[in-house]
């Protein structure tokens, strides 16, 4: 991912990239630069994405990355403590960003789920 898209972001945004790359590198993992894609895309939402809706929107951006790494990445991203996974009745998880200090609650529909 180019400096040219990252200047497009906020401050704290260029913080969570960097902070990304640091803990990548320090934990040996490969494909550093698909993963900040991953991270790009999730930021670009405040919606509850799937790792579906995570590729989907990649792919929007032109690039196609599978669905497994994509995964991989998220569930990362809840290690680290930046994401929280929901695990919804019949449905794939869903990732949303952990915004220190913000709550919000999750209506489930008693009906179909």
């Amino acid at each position: 991912m180019g400096d040219k898209r990252r200047e497009d972001l906020g401050e704290h945004h260029r913080d969570l990239y960097r902070q990304f790359t640091v803990i990548f590198e320090q934990e040996g993992l490969d494909r550093i630069d698909e993963r900040l894609a991953i991270l790009e895309a999730f930021l670009s939402t405040e919606n509850h994405l799937t790792a579906a809706d995570v590729t989907r929107i990649l792919k929007e951006k032109g690039r196609s990355l599978p669905d497994d790494f994509v995964a991989e990445t998220l569930r990362l991203f809840c290690q680290y403590g930046f994401a929280e996974e929901k695990i919804f009745t019949d449905q794939p998880s869903r990732y949303e960003h952990r915004h220190l200090g913000k709550h919000h609650d999750h209506l489930i529909c008693v009906r179909c789920g």
